[in-house]
């Protein structure tokens, strides 16, 4: 959309730790898919009023928001 404008990258470093760590207090792994969704939840609900989490039966739906 805008050419030549480097978007600089989010450091989500605390974030994606104390998220691993609250999965692995939940008995859950925390693959670093499992992280990067907690995170897009995140960005999502800082931007937004409303969320919806949508996805199959057993996607983790309720784990990645239980762990945000």
């Amino acid at each position: 959309m805008f050419p030549g404008v480097v978007i600089p990258e989010q450091d989500y470093g605390v974030l994606q730790k104390e998220s691993e760590k609250c999965a692995l207090e939940k008995g859950l792994q925390a693959p670093d898919c499992f992280t990067k969704k907690v995170i897009q939840l995140f960005e999502t609900m800082v931007v937004r009023h409303g969320v919806m989490l949508v996805g199959p039966t057993g996607g983790g739906k309720t784990s990645i928001y239980e762990v945000r």
